[in-house]
């Protein structure tokens, strides 16, 4: 709750409730010496001045964030998790919640109730890039459970930019998706406007995530009606060839595919799905069908020739 050190000098300046201060610390040998000005008078030391400054550096630290990994690591080792969790209630800005969070999530294992405490203080943040950075920290090195799973998927449904809800999928697909959490996924992706955000972030359930076949063909279908861009829905397309397999995947896989406008897209799509399918003659013929489909003379007969 204070400085013990400086390089040079800090200054600190404050003014709330028309009320300014000022703290300077400067070096002086193997300490530093401190001078508190209240309302631009400089104040004699002693115990009220002393008081005041510790007030206006804890209220500096907290504003600011400054030496937030220090902070978090000294306040972890006297008063262990719960203290920084108590610490973080006091924080005045998105940024330094999020990097308070950031930096116990990355330094500390939490127990599943602190991880749930810690998922609910992020529901005060505004800011989608710091939310997203919060969210991504627990992630990236915390075991969440399925129930706490919900939680950040429903957060996450809550950020207006489609860029960070788009980062913060991409790492939501590196855990197990099971039932309603692939559900919640499902409905975070949809709701992201801008076509290529959503089709990286789709990509990446595709991929990464281990989604069942029911949610892969709920994904596919998805993507069909949502994105306008054929690139963007060849691509999705491209990525579920390998599911095509499975019957409910290979009819939401045609029923996207019946959405791409552009003859080029339709048969680059129909190559990917060509080299997946091996011998099913069964699906073979529903693609041949849907070859047929494309106007292009010369990308109908490509299509073709891949589907022999």
């Amino acid at each position: 709750n204070g400085i013990s050190a400086v390089g040079d000098f800090l200054t600190i300046e404050l003014k709330e409730d028309g009320v300014s201060e000022r703290v300077q610390f400067k070096k002086g040998g193997r300490k530093h010496h401190t001078v508190y000005w209240w309302e631009g008078e400089e104040q004699e030391p002693g115990p009220e001045t002393k008081a005041r400054i510790d007030d206006v550096t804890l209220r500096f630290l907290r504003a600011s964030a400054f030496e937030a990994d220090m902070r978090v690591a000294k306040l972890s080792k006297t008063g262990g998790v719960d203290a920084v969790l108590a610490e973080i209630d006091n924080l005045k800005s998105d940024y330094a919640i999020r990097r308070y969070v950031a930096a116990l999530s990355e330094n500390q294992t939490l127990s599943p109730e602190q991880i749930s405490v810690l998922i609910e203080k992020l529901e005060v943040l505004s800011g989608d890039y710091d939310i997203a950075r919060a969210m991504r920290a627990i992630l990236e090195n915390q075991s969440v459970s399925h129930a706490e799973m919900l939680s950040l998927l429903s957060l996450a449904e809550t950020i207006d930019s489609d860029y960070e809800k788009r980062r913060v999928l991409a790492v939501v697909a590196n855990r197990p998706l099971p039932g309603d959490a692939a559900d919640t996924a499902i409905a975070a992706l949809n709701t992201i406007d801008s076509a290529y955000d959503y089709s990286i972030a789709a990509e990446a359930l595709l991929l990464t995530a281990d989604l069942d076949t029911a949610h892969t063909a709920q994904l596919i279908a998805a993507a069909g009606d949502r994105l306008d861009s054929d690139y963007d829905l060849r691509l999705i397309l491209a990525k579920a060839a390998p599911n095509l397999d499975k019957p409910a995947v290979a009819d939401a896989w045609l029923g996207a595919f019946s959405a791409i406008d552009a003859d080029y897209d339709r048969r680059v799509a129909l190559e990917s799905a060509a080299k997946m399918i091996g011998d099913d003659l069964v699906l073979k013929e529903k693609l041949r069908t849907a070859a047929a489909q494309i106007d292009s003379d010369y990308d109908r007969k490509r299509a073709l020739e891949a589907l022999k």
